[in-house]
């Protein structure tokens, strides 16, 4: 499943899920002007790829290479399993009343974009999401 996302700041994100590709990938990409961020969830890896400047003296042609590549630059990551660390942030907000990582709130807020993607596929429609509160989440 392909989906394009847009952001109410104008932000715009696309997904690619795909569970019948031979090669199994979980990243994410951020694109800025400076360069872009790719996270491996798998690897636990993030790098910066910053982007490169060439000058080659003719501008018009500069417009079509586009952007060129510059250094890669890997930044230190703590590495931690992720069931792991979701169970111990749990147990910890149990334990202590503090909040934990991710909230009942973040996890509704998920199925609802991901049931409202599925239902946008199934019908090749444009969908918005609907806003998910924590008074929502209570009712339920």
């Amino acid at each position: 499943m392909l989906a394009v996302l847009r952001f109410s700041d104008g932000t715009i994100g696309s997904l690619d899920v795909n569970w019948l590709s031979p090669c199994k990938t979980r990243d994410l990409t951020i694109i800025g002007a400076r360069g872009m961020f790719v996270v491996d969830y798998l690897t636990q890896q993030l790098s910066f790829h910053e982007n490169g400047t060439v000058q080659n003296g003719w501008d018009h042609l500069a417009r079509l290479s586009g952007v060129s590549e510059g250094r890669v630059i890997r930044l230190v990551t703590q590495r931690d399993e992720p069931l792991r660390a979701e169970l111990r942030s749990f147990v910890q907000s149990v334990r202590d009343g503090t909040p934990p990582l991710v909230s009942g709130v973040d996890g509704l807020r998920a199925l609802v974009a991901a049931e409202a993607l599925l239902a946008a596929a199934a019908c090749g429609q444009t969908t918005s999401l609907p806003e998910v509160d924590e008074l929502q989440l209570m009712r339920s």
